[in-house]
């Protein structure tokens, strides 16, 4: 009996190390293009595709330094601003301003760091500078997660240039102490060129060396930084296109050979990535914000996805953490990032490159559009409150700021890029236009119907229209990825605000701001926690206004509020899907300070776009139209104006504090509510007052003469 115990326990720990028995490498190409990495030409890395998974990663960088934000975002799964500390990586004997390694660590910490580890000596001056990595216990780094797994972390390379060191790639791996377990970063790797940019690269040979002494060990994280393409990338805008083009050829021919080197020692238990975790400034000039993303093993094939995208053959680099730390038992979500998983496809390659040429086409659109539509809103709000002065009709150039997010849902399909787009939206405009002039009383409220019904149909299916459209989200900027973007969330809430002007306060209303609450706010449609918060208000609103036993308004006040937290949590629970549900319920627990990091993040934001943005100015007329119209009192000529009234600048304030970009949402919910005051009142009623005080005048002329 105790022998049967005894080879039970041998193979229980014989299985569970064959279980865990399993290495995860990572090889690192900052400022590679997925054009230049999908290429036929390298047949290990076409070997690892077709094996495994290929897709696009994107995450948001600090622009000033790029490369040290992208390590960092692939490190803590969230948004961290990079610095020249973040390259302060060493080995233990290695000397910085004239001190090893070691005693700084020790001056640090107070304890001697321990043998073989890379000292990240820059890391607490990153800390300082990031609140949201201070004191937190809820999202560790992904070091800080594998060292409790027992899982060794590694780095070897580095992307130094004489007389500047360029250890950024340590921060992907570093605990929250500044260590990573072992490696080498030193210039053993290195090989003197003065012909190559940085006057160093990187020694393949020496690096194989390194390698074969890691890739024999079980349980490690390897992350080889191959060096050459950040050197090669530091020297924009300084260095020849076609130079570069060709040192880049040279370079991913010695990383395809390493990558077949690597292969060796590598069993379908493994994880094997091949990324680049910034596109390089090259790419970056022309707003490409995506680089490219091979993984092989754990499953992987096809295209690559994750439940922060959320859009087939992207990902971003803040599910970096969460794969591995998976990988390795760990937990499967973390701050902003989520496991990467996979669709199988044919020619994933051939796919992949087209997803990148729609992206570029949603991301230009975007630029072409933002451009031109913030002159062209302002222009039509101006000559809508003037020109009525001599006629009328003229009041219906408001509706062309209207007009042309419809248009561009319409064009969406059609996949038009630059000339052809803006040709094509011009005509649409006009066409539309011209068929509103021949209902002038209910061209708005048309507009209004149609919009709504195209959105919700777009909401119902993925939202692909408003993905091509140009003024929805776009993976190249990373700030959305699916759902409904602000710009047609404000557009929404501002339609909603027009029914509600026609039709009054009544049930139905009601229900409609509610049904459109969820529908914007769940995770599996419009995933805009923003939208879901500012129709709510609205709601909120209208719903204590009906209530004819002022004495329920508390009562009703404490649901409404318990709804507003409650609404994330359980979307959260249903989809395990949003940061956002993870915070109330975070707070839920008595654990506040991440909520309060939320908001302070988003009105940091919006203070920030206050001062920046182009729909700045577009505001601040919007604003100035509604006090106007609020200070001349037009709106006591119609039942209810003044609750409609109210409930615009609620949400328009709403909109403004919860979303991160709520300058845009406020612009975009108040174009319906202005196109209402200058179509339905403004107008007449101010050419009855200017008409009035010209008589008053002529009168008083002839009065005058008279006498």
């Amino acid at each position: 009996m105790a022998n049967m115990k005894r080879i039970i326990i041998f193979l229980f720990l014989l299985f569970s190390y064959t279980l865990f028995a399993r290495k995860a490498v990572i090889v690192s190409l900052p400022g590679i293009t997925p054009e230049e990495l999908y290429n036929s030409q390298y047949k290990n890395i076409l070997f690892v595709a077709e094996r495994g998974a290929v897709g696009l990663a994107n995450c948001r960088l600090y622009k000033k330094y790029p490369s040290e934000s992208a390590y960092l975002a692939m490190g803590t799964a969230r948004m961290i601003k990079g610095g020249e500390e973040a390259r302060l990586c060493f080995g233990a004997d290695e000397f910085y301003k004239g001190t090893k390694a070691d005693i700084q660590f020790e001056r640090l910490w107070g304890v001697s760091p321990p043998p073989d580890a890379l000292l990240h000596i820059g890391f607490p001056s990153l800390v300082e500078a990031n609140q949201s990595l201070k004191g937190k216990t809820d999202y560790h780094l992904l070091g800080d997660l594998l060292v409790e797994k027992g899982i060794k972390t590694i780095l070897l390379g580095n992307g130094d240039i004489l007389g500047e060191p360029h250890r950024e790639a340590s921060l992907a791996l570093v605990d929250s102490r500044g260590i990573v377990k072992g490696g080498d970063v030193s210039d053993k790797l290195l090989v003197l060129d003065p012909c190559f940019p940085g006057g160093v690269r990187t020694n393949f040979s020496a690096l194989k060396d390194a390698l074969r002494k890691y890739l024999q060990l079980d349980n490690i994280v390897l992350i080889i930084e191959t060096g050459d393409s950040l050197r090669i990338d530091l020297q924009y805008p300084y260095l020849n296109e076609n130079r570069r083009e060709t040192l880049i050829g040279e370079f991913l021919s010695r990383v395809d050979d390493m990558v077949g080197f690597i292969l060796h020692y590598l069993s379908d238990e493994d994880l094997f990535i091949i990324t680049a975790p910034y596109p390089g400034r090259w790419a970056l000039k022309e707003g490409r914000n995506l680089s490219p993303v091979i993984a092989m093993g754990n499953g992987l094939k096809g295209l690559l996805t994750s439940g922060t995208t959320k859009t087939l053959g992207v990902v971003s680099h803040y599910d970096f953490s969460p794969t591995i730390a998976s990988f390795f038992g760990g937990p499967k979500r973390l701050f902003l990032g989520k496991t990467f998983y996979s669709k199988s496809i044919d020619e994933p390659i051939k796919t992949i490159l087209r997803i990148r040429e729609r992206s570029w086409r949603s991301w230009t659109i975007h630029k072409i559009i933002s451009a031109h539509i913030v002159a062209l809103t302002l222009t039509f709000l101006l000559l809508g409150f003037i020109l009525p002065l001599l006629n009328p009709f003229y009041r219906l150039l408001i509706l062309i700021p209207l007009l042309f997010p419809f248009a561009l849902l319409l064009l969406a399909p059609l996949s038009l890029t630059e000339l052809p787009l803006i040709f094509s939206l011009s005509i649409l405009t006009i066409l539309l236009f011209f068929i509103c002039s021949f209902y002038p009383s209910k061209s708005l409220l048309y507009i209004t119907i149609a919009t709504i019904v195209f959105l919700s149909f777009d909401l119902l299916h993925g939202s692909q229209l408003m993905a091509s459209s140009g003024i929805g989200h776009s993976v190249e900027e990373g700030a959305r990825y699916y759902g409904i973007g602000n710009e047609f969330m404000g557009l929404l809430v501002g339609y909603l605000l027009v029914l509600l002007y026609h039709y009054g306060n009544n049930f139905l209303q009601r229900f409609l701001w509610l049904i459109y609450a969820i529908l914007v706010g769940a995770p599996w449609w419009g995933a805009n926690w923003g939208g879901l918060i500012t129709l709510l208000a609205g709601f909120i609103y209208l719903s204590i206004n009906h209530l004819r036993h002022r004495g329920r308004v508390k009562l009703y006040l404490v649901a409404i509020f318990i709804m507003m937290v409650c609404l994330p949590v359980i979307f959260d629970t249903l989809t395990r899907g949003t940061h956002i549900g993870l915070a109330f319920r975070n707070l839920l627990l008595g654990k506040a300070d991440i909520l309060f990091e939320i908001v302070q993040r988003k009105i940091m934001t919006n203070v920030r776009l206050l001062r920046y943005s182009d729909w700045t100015v577009t505001l601040i007329g919007e604003c100035i139209l509604l006090f106007l119209y609020y200070i001349l009192r037009f709106y006591l000529a119609k039942k209810d104006s003044s609750l409609w009234l109210k409930t615009v600048l609620i949400c328009t304030i709403v909109a403004f504090i919860f979303n991160d970009s709520g300058v845009v949402a406020s612009v975009f919910l108040l174009m319906p509510v202005i196109a209402v005051i200058l179509i339905e009142e403004v107008p007449v009623e101010l050419a009855r007052k200017w008409m009035a005080g010209r008589e008053g005048k002529s009168e008083r002329k002839i009065a005058l003469t008279d006498k």
